[in-house]
């Protein structure tokens, strides 16, 4: 077991978009985060996803509220606002990286990723 870690960016709104990880193998196992302090609040606002060829998992926590989504991989909050500022599901695996959904794109956050191959 090996990891590859990379920053991404998630720019545009797309579906397979492709990230190249620099794998020298195709990955089986993924996970994505994403962290910001934003304002004047203070707080902590942390979203974690995993992923594996047959599921993927996300948990986003904004302070003290904290949400679940079994439909994405990455999904990120800022204080609030019950819509997030950033989302995308999983799609699939390639031969040196990872293919993601993307449904809401924002250039002003990057998604770091831990990926084992």
């Amino acid at each position: 077991m090996a990891h590859v870690l990379g920053p991404i960016t998630l720019s545009s709104v797309g579906t397979g978009k492709t990230f190249n990880l620099g794998t020298p193998s195709a990955p089986h196992f993924l996970i994505c985060t994403v962290v910001s302090s934003t304002g004047t609040d203070g707080e902590n606002h942390r979203s974690e996803g995993k992923a594996t060829a047959t599921y993927q998992f996300c948990m986003s926590t904004c302070g003290d509220k904290s949400r679940n989504s079994s439909a994405h991989v990455v999904r990120h909050y800022v204080a609030g606002s019950s819509t997030p500022v950033l989302e995308a599901s999983f799609n699939s695996f390639t031969a040196t990286g990872i293919k993601l959904d993307v449904t809401i794109a924002n250039t002003g956050y990057q998604v770091l990723i831990d990926a084992e191959y």
